[in-house]
């Protein structure tokens, strides 16, 4: 927390850790610091323009001649009291006191002015009539009547502008005791009179309301009668008509039905067969469509099973062919060639170890053509590497 201090009678230069300081005032009191001092002497009421004011500067006030202020200082809690004529000026933590002071003013002349009103107004009237419109006279004598013959809406003094715009009547009450306790009996009794006849007045409604209920309830309870005798010939006349109708129409309702009930039979059978040529024509398409999905799934499953047959065959044919060629992989190309050609070397050999040259082995019944092998036979010996016959076979 800074301290707050005036410097005045010199000039002063701010340090770096110093500031101008704002003192803030009340609106009342900057417009009684406007105001000038001759405000105390005439007592106007005219509002002053507020000039622009440094609130850093000290505040001075210059009290007038047979004036006093009284300023405050919060900070040590002290007031002190200024007689003028004198200049003050407030430190940081001083303040002007605002005191507002009652005096006498215009309330009871006021008051008497318009008390003389009534009385003048009400002693020429009498007590009944007071009584009675007690708010309407007074208002009349107060407020006074315009050219119109109405009550006026406000009373002004013109002496200090003062301005009455209603009046709030509580109570009239008389001064004088006797008068009070006859007024008091003749409100009681006035009371009692009125009770007494709005009584009688509620007694002689209440029994002209019942009378006048009994009245409607006879004459309703007569012409419910009358309406009630007049529907029972109504009814007398249409149960003869009704009766009259029954014996007349009941052959005709009889024959009439008899032929409804013929015709119903048939309609009946007609649609009872219709029924039954539908039952068999729905029962046909039913069984032709099961026929026809019994085959289609018949059909479905040959069709399946042989798809399946042949990818069996399938895959085993790829399985013994796979197994071929492992075979032939395994045992090898150049052994399966000596295997196959090991009897026509093994006959070539053994031909040659005896001495054979060439040889025609045949079973005898396939005929041979030898027109030729004499030839063969006789070039035999320029062709000595002929080891077989050449055969033809028809």
């Amino acid at each position: 927390m800074g301290k707050i201090r005036s410097i005045i009678g010199s000039t002063y230069l701010l340090t770096e850790n110093e500031e101008l300081w704002e003192k803030e005032l009340p609106t009342e009191v900057e417009q009684l610091l406007a105001l000038d001092v001759r405000h105390f002497k005439n007592q106007s009421a005219v509002t002053a323009v507020l000039p622009p004011r440094d609130k850093s500067k000290v505040i001075t006030y210059r009290v007038p001649h047979n004036a006093c202020v009284q300023i405050y200082d919060y900070k040590s809690k002290n007031a002190r009291i200024i007689f003028g004529p004198e200049l003050v000026m407030l430190g940081p933590d001083e303040q002007f006191t605002i005191l507002n002071l009652s005096v006498p003013d215009f309330v009871g002349d006021f008051c008497k002015t318009v008390a003389a009103k009534i009385r003048g107004a009400v002693a020429g009237i009498s007590f009944d009539d007071f009584h009675k419109n007690s708010a309407k006279i007074i208002r009349t004598s107060v407020f006074g009547i315009d050219e119109n013959k109405r009550i006026n809406n406000r009373l002004v003094f013109t002496q200090n502008n003062l301005v009455l715009t209603s009046i709030d009547i509580q109570s009239v009450k008389p001064v004088d005791q006797r008068t009070q306790d006859a007024l008091q009996k003749s409100v009681q009794l006035a009371i009692e009179i009125t009770t007494n006849s709005q009584e009688a007045q509620a007694k002689h409604m209440a029994s002209r309301i019942q009378q006048e209920a009994k009245g409607y309830l006879e004459r309703q309870r007569i012409t419910d009668e009358a309406e009630a005798e007049k529907e029972r010939q109504e009814l007398l006349v249409l149960q003869a008509r009704s009766a009259a109708v029954e014996l007349v129409g009941q052959s005709h309702a009889e024959a009439k039905s008899r032929a409804e009930a013929a015709i119903i039979e048939g309609d009946a059978a007609v649609e009872q067969a219709t029924l039954r040529a539908e039952a068999g024509k729905i029962k046909s398409d039913t069984e032709l469509d099961r026929l026809m999905q019994t085959r289609e799934l018949e059909l479905t499953h040959d069709k399946l099973t042989s798809e399946l047959e042949i990818e069996k065959t399938k895959r085993i044919t790829n399985i013994e062919i796979e197994e071929f060629k492992e075979h032939v992989a395994a045992i090898g190309s150049q052994t399966i060639q000596a295997m196959a050609t090991s009897g026509p070397d093994n006959q070539v050999k053994l031909l040659q170890a005896l001495g054979i040259k060439s040889i025609l082995i045949t079973d005898g019944h396939s005929p041979i053509n030898l027109f030729n092998t004499a030839v063969d036979l006789i070039g035999g010996s320029s062709n000595s590497h002929q080891g077989t016959f050449p055969m033809k076979t028809n």
